[in-house]
């Protein structure tokens, strides 16, 4: 059972004030399916229980226009707070915080030109989870722009503050402080991305643990995989605590630019402050010190 359910449904104005609750499977609070140029405008809470309920999910849906006052909170599998699929040139203006155990908090898969902007913390619990999950194919899921004022907080294994994958041309800008818990779970993680710009006005901090140190499973600040002319900016600290977890790895990753303000500090065994392997043409500005222990 859907909280607020538009199919097939173009141009309609809704404006809800109160609180969307629902439980069971497959119960999103508000579904926007094959649904174009709808304006929606909530004031309340979400709060999903169930596998495969979402927050807010937008299906095959282009040219919306969603205003949320109110927190969302998601508590099982596959429940993202926030999903756009195949949705194209959407605006989200968020304010509110997030909480998601065992999802992603945000999960954008094969859709390009979103506008989302959000003022709130976000919280995920749960190996394998996400604060922002861009994802898909790369002539698709291209150009989305995020805009995060708040603290992103992740707890579990292979947790990322932001991820993109096979995406392109996304701007993300951030204003708060990224931090990780978890093996593998580093602040950002971008693997086979390109022309990518990234910004942080905040600290990350990583915590892995003493692992067997395996490359692709360790606690970085940023994590660079095949992923070419992306531009990463953090005025800020970085500090990863965890064998092998660098404060900056790039592998197989050609002419980004790295602009740092702010000091690195690793505490682990072959833990380094800079780390690049088979990457070439590579920039990095980096303003502060860089402090390693063990």
């Amino acid at each position: 059972a859907y909280g607020l359910y538009l199919i097939n449904s173009d141009s309609n104005t809704t404006t809800l004030t109160g609180d969307i609750t629902t439980t069971g499977g497959n119960a999103p609070g508000l579904y926007l399916n094959t649904s174009d140029s709808n304006t929606t405008t909530l004031t309340g809470d979400i709060s999903t229980t169930g596998e495969s309920s979402n927050g807010i999910r937008f299906f095959n849906s282009n040219s919306n226009n969603l205003i949320h006052r109110g927190n969302i909170t998601t508590t099982d599998t596959y429940s993202t707070a926030i999903n756009l699929d195949g949705s194209d040139s959407n605006t989200l203006d968020l304010t509110g915080n997030i909480s998601v155990s065992l999802s992603n908090a945000f999960y954008i898969y094969d859709s390009e030109l979103n506008t989302i902007t959000m003022d709130g913390n976000i919280t995920v619990s749960g190996d394998d989870n996400d604060a922002y999950y861009v994802d898909g194919n790369t002539s698709v899921t291209t150009r989305n722009n995020i805009t995060h004022t708040g603290n992103i907080s992740t707890s579990g294994d292979d947790g990322y503050g932001v991820h993109l994958n096979s995406t392109s041309a996304n701007t993300v800008v951030i204003t708060g402080d990224i931090s990780t818990t978890g093996n593998g779970a580093s602040g950002y993680h971008i693997s086979d991305s390109d022309s990518n710009i990234l910004t942080l006005t905040g600290a990350i901090t990583t915590t892995g643990t003493l692992s067997d140190g395996d490359y692709g499973t360790n606690a970085h600040g940023i994590h660079s995989i095949a992923s070419s002319s992306n531009t990463f900016t953090v005025n800020g600290n970085i500090s990863t605590e965890g064998n092998y977890s660098h404060g900056l790895a790039f592998y197989n990753s050609d002419s980004n630019t790295t602009n740092l303000t702010g000091n690195i500090t690793t505490t682990g065994d072959a833990a380094y402050g800079l780390y690049l392997l088979i990457s070439d043409s590579n920039t990095t500005n980096l303003t502060g010190n860089i402090t390693t222990t063990g």
